[in-house]
């Protein structure tokens, strides 16, 4: 299954860079982007935190990180009596979200909460590696302590990891604690990504928030709608999804044509998809609601998002580029598709 590209590689770097930049610069609080980044390529680390990006950047990275906390947090409120909640975060990348959620709820996983993160087994591997050789992240997701990193980089099983109840296998990309479960996944097969779930102990009738950042856009559109089909049958399932939309006039055309030439041509329908055709695409996989909202009136305007925070944002540096800010940002949504009990807690407007 070794489906990871150097492009996609590359791109998902590119995003864990920008993270750790804005957090650099103050625009989110977020000490393991840097570390997660650090265990994928210290040089790129370096690189990455040494390298100012235009604030247009940092602002955008600032909006998809508070709407994604924000949908997490409404998401473990809303279900904060179940005593088993689920969240799958399909493509997660070099994700920090499941070490953030604890840390802000005094260093420990949210109660009841099973978080699983699937993606290429190249992500999966470097992700399990660095987060097993690392202590206070292995605490955050469930395990006692990390392990002896020598004996990670080389397979090798880690009695200490294996006391705390936490099974690691970094060849694999497989790492897995009482709160966690990392392993890697083919997204285009919802018939593979069932059984993986499910021989992961995935219980279907538990409340359960399907998290996909940029995924949609870069599926075949069968594929994607195959995901959101299976996301639409859990009795207590939602899906939040920030993707591209609009790509079909001047901007964002451009914006595909230089994703593509990078090697991540958008080949989901979701990527040229107006709003109303994202929720149309929910509804019909199954959910009984669903929203979708630009970025820009999202940041903008949308009281579903702490103002105080975002002006917070705006005074840390200058934005120059105003009008391009604004198209970029209205050239990506956040979609969230839902069962009636959970539209109340997700809805974005």
């Amino acid at each position: 299954m070794r489906l990871c590209t150097r492009s996609l590689a590359r791109s998902l770097a590119f995003s864990l860079q920008a993270r750790a930049a804005a957090g650099a610069m103050g625009y989110l609080c977020d000490p393991y982007a840097p570390r997660l980044l650090s265990g994928s390529s210290k040089a790129a680390a370096r690189r990455a935190l040494a390298r100012r990006r235009p604030p247009l950047i940092n602002r955008g990275t600032h909006a998809r990180a508070m709407a994604v906390q924000r949908t997490l947090d409404a998401f473990l409120a809303a279900t904060a009596s179940d005593m088993s909640r689920q969240i799958v975060s399909l493509g997660a990348g070099y994700s920090s979200s499941a070490l953030l959620l604890a840390q802000q709820r005094g260093g420990r996983p949210p109660r009841g909460l099973r978080f699983f993160e699937l993606d290429f087994h190249e992500v999966c591997a470097a992700k399990a590696a660095t987060v097993a050789a690392d202590q206070e992240m292995m605490r955050l997701l469930g395990g006692a302590e990390g392990g002896e990193p020598d004996k990670i980089a080389e397979g090798v099983t880690d009695n200490r990891l294996a006391a705390s109840g936490v099974e690691l296998d970094a060849n694999a990309g497989t790492l897995r604690t009482p709160a966690y479960c990392l392993f890697p996944c083919d997204l285009r097969d919802a018939v593979a990504l069932r059984e993986g779930l499910a021989a992961e102990g995935f219980d279907d009738a538990a409340p359960t928030l399907v998290l996909c950042e940029c995924v949609l856009s870069y599926l075949d559109p069968v594929a994607g709608d195959a995901l959101l089909e299976w996301a639409a049958r859990l009795p207590q399932g939602a899906v939040a999804a920030y993707e591209a939309v609009g790509m079909e006039d001047a901007f964002g055309q451009q914006m595909a044509q230089h994703l593509a030439d990078r090697g991540c041509a958008m080949r989901g329908a979701a990527a040229g998809a107006p709003l109303a055709a994202h929720e149309k695409r929910c509804e019909a996989a199954g959910f009984e609601h669903a929203q979708a909202v630009d970025m820009y009136t999202l940041y903008t305007c949308s009281p579903s998002l702490d103002r105080a925070e975002i002006a917070r944002a705006a005074r840390i540096e200058p934005l120059d580029e105003i009008e391009e800010w604004r198209m970029l940002m209205q050239h990506y949504c956040f979609l969230v598709g839902s069962q009636q009990g959970l539209k109340e807690a997700l809805w974005l407007t």
